[in-house]
């Protein structure tokens, strides 16, 4: 299977799959993962298919091995400057989760705000649609550009952050119900 056939449900197969593997292996064991981009995208907004899994972090380094296999990665742990600082505490725990695997997913406006920093024209992409976009809190947004990434970004990557982000919400602003 190619990475861009990634849906919901074989999102969850592959959550329920891992979970199979980590009690053949590691019976009465629980296992934690914590995962941001666009399988919780999807899951909020029934946005696209994801392309992969992103995890964010994970409670045991044995993970690490049996990840590939899922389509899951660790990329997103190295653009941890393109997250809020307090995101972690945001963290919900998923319908994804098993007995053995608790699976938490970035809230939306964590993942909306990274993908800003980010600045890359397919992440624009992902955000502007308009199901995204009627799914986003912008109160709850406008806190974490302003209040949180303002003291953990330096000062260009902020300014630059908020361009992108009035750029956002200029373009968002004809999907906000009045």
């Amino acid at each position: 299977m190619k990475y861009d056939e990634l849906n919901i449900d074989r999102v969850r197969n592959e959550f329920s799959l891992l979970a199979e593997e980590l009690s053949l292996l590691y019976p009465d064991e629980t296992f934690e993962v914590f995962v941001v981009g666009g399988v919780p995208l999807m899951t909020y907004t029934n946005y696209k298919k994801s392309s992969d899994i992103d995890i964010y972090t994970l409670s045991d380094k044995r993970l690490l091995p049996l990840l590939e296999h899922h389509f899951m990665n660790t990329r997103a742990a190295g653009m941890s400057m393109s997250f809020s600082a307090d995101m972690e505490g945001r963290f919900l725990l998923s319908d994804f989760s098993k007995d053995n695997l608790l699976v938490y997913f970035a809230s939306l406006e964590d993942i909306v705000a990274s993908k800003l920093i980010a600045n890359r024209d397919k992440d624009f992409e992902d955000i502007t649609d308009k199901n995204v976009i009627k799914s986003v809190d912008f109160g709850k947004l406008d806190s974490i550009v302003k209040d949180e990434l303002s003291i953990d970004l330096s000062e260009h990557n902020y300014r630059q952050l908020l361009r992108v982000y009035k750029k956002y919400l200029e373009y968002a602003d004809k999907y906000i119900d009045k």
